[in-house]
């Protein structure tokens, strides 16, 4: 690469990151967040660090990111601990870049801008729950894997799973994958020493789980709610359903028809894929293997998106160079509308729903009026609270 063109691959990178804090800046400043979550992590790491009363938010236990965000809030609130994960996912934009140059994906700077602006991934930036700080070790450790670096990858890995214990199904995806694309003893060698390795340390973040239920493995049960919101019918619908939301409605059917249009390209591109994207391809399945188990939250797929939009863009090859950027407006749009496919009877906690499309409120816009009920909030019973008012209120 030349001197002019590094310089302007660098100048690429510096742009990607200052669209990311546009948006990014104003959300860092509405309160902890709009997740339930993140108020019981808040009075969970209380109980534990300042009262010595070892506590769980929710299962399996969230040990690691409850002594961050512990340590962050009692140094500077909410505003800390949302610029830390501001920058953690900036991280996560740099390594997702440095990838697709690899990859010499071409429209690289619209698909990072995807990743940017997607919708649950700009929400997890700038509030102080845990997918992001999951996110980065994932790809770190994926990419030390593919590197070859069995122990870099491993204890990578054993972050990732202790931050958040469904990165093991993804880092066992994109594993799989690279001894897929080689093809030989080698690589499932190290897969055995990463895994084993991984494993091992993130295992050892779920320790006090076990000590504190009782040393039995009932902190590996899942919070699901009770039985009719988990009929057959539900369940499935969730798994199949769900996932179109992850870039939205609209963006997936652009993808659709960007694919259709390079169809012979993105066949032969899947078929000679190597590397970096058989171990996205892998992370991708695995991802939604593991939300078809638990389909519950939207951001449950982060994991999956950096990789999807890694395969989107070495796959499928725009007949223009004005198509990539349709794809971030179809992004953009997720924030202010929603196209839904159907109508839960119980918004939240449905155990019916009615097909029928109709537009919703975007994501981003939907975050923004959840977090303004809440703010100020810094524990759960605070946060019940001020939701039960607003929707008491109509708000």
């Amino acid at each position: 690469m030349s001197h002019v063109n590094r310089l302007f691959h660098e100048m690429e990178l510096v742009w990607l990151q200052g669209l990311y804090l546009l948006p990014a800046i104003p959300l860092a400043f509405l309160g902890y967040g709009s997740d339930n979550d993140i108020y019981q992590e808040l009075d969970a790491s209380r109980l534990t660090w300042m009262q010595g009363i070892p506590s769980m938010s929710r299962h399996p236990g969230y040990w690691l990111h409850e002594s961050l965000i512990f340590v962050l809030n009692r140094a500077g609130g909410s505003l800390l601990i949302n610029i830390v994960t501001m920058l953690v996912s900036a991280l996560v934009l740099c390594r997702f870049w440095k990838i697709a140059s690899r990859l010499n994906i071409q429209w690289r700077l619209p698909l990072a801008l995807c990743l940017a602006w997607n919708p649950w991934f700009l929400i997890a930036s700038t509030s102080g729950i845990d997918y992001v700080w999951a996110l980065l070790f994932i790809v770190l450790s994926i990419e030390a894997q593919v590197s070859g670096n069995s122990l870099r990858a491993g204890l990578l890995g054993g972050l990732a799973t202790g931050f958040r214990l469904g990165s093991i199904f993804t880092l066992t995806g994109a594993y799989l994958g690279i001894i897929f694309s080689q093809g030989s003893v080698r690589p499932t060698r190290h897969f055995m020493t990463a895994a084993c390795i991984a494993s091992v340390v993130g295992l050892l973040f779920y320790v006090p789980s076990w000590e504190t239920v009782g040393r039995n493995l009932s902190f590996l049960q899942g919070h699901l709610g009770d039985q009719s919101y988990w009929t057959p019918k539900m369940h499935v619908g969730r798994a199949l359903y769900k996932p179109l939301f992850l870039m939205g409605i609209i963006a997936d059917i652009y993808v659709l028809i960007l694919a259709v249009l390079s169809y012979r390209n993105a066949l032969a591109a899947l078929h000679d894929a190597r590397g970096l994207i058989r171990a996205s391809i892998g992370a991708v399945i695995a991802t939604l293997i593991l939300f078809a188990w638990y389909p519950i939250e939207y951001s449950y797929l982060l994991p999956a998106l950096p990789f999807l939009l890694l395969v989107i863009g070495s796959i499928i090859q725009p007949l223009g160079s004005w198509q990539p950027w349709g794809l971030v407006l179809a992004s953009v749009s997720f924030w202010f509308l929603s196209f839904a496919l159907a109508t839960p009877n119980v918004a939240g906690k449905a155990s019916d729903a009615t097909p029928g499309v109709h537009v919703e409120r975007g994501i981003l816009l939907n975050d923004i009026k959840e977090r303004r009920q809440v703010i100020g909030c810094d524990s759960l019973r605070c946060y019940d609270t001020k939701s039960e008012n607003a929707r008491t209120n109509g708000e």
